[in-house]
């Protein structure tokens, strides 16, 4: 897992986006699998927030770093490369927009 020199505040999570599965023929042809039609994706969990507050009592994020977890495509905030010294794409994501955690 890459580092990155940031944290994310309150609910958000810092997500390395996953390439989705595609393959290309000897023509050049490029063959998008079926998750291309799913508005959901993959995403590594590279760093998390501290939580948010209800009623005094701080409530913990529930995803750990390097969990990958499952979000819809068009939720988040798209930061590319910005500032982490990388050429990877990485999204900022609010907790409740995390539809499911694949592995921890």
């Amino acid at each position: 897992m890459e580092r990155v020199d940031w944290k994310p505040v309150g609910d958000k999570i810092l997500l390395k986006k996953l390439e989705e599965d595609s393959s290309v023929t000897t023509s050049g042809l490029l063959l998008v699998g079926d998750n291309s039609k799913s508005p959901y994706t993959k995403g590594e969990v590279v760093a998390v927030g501290e939580g948010t507050y209800s009623g005094g009592i701080r409530v913990p994020i529930s995803v750990e770093v390097g969990s990958t977890i499952l979000y819809h495509k068009e939720y988040g905030t798209d930061i590319g490369g910005y500032r982490t010294g990388h050429h990877n794409e990485y999204l900022i994501l609010h907790q409740e927009d995390i539809v499911a955690i694949l592995s921890d």
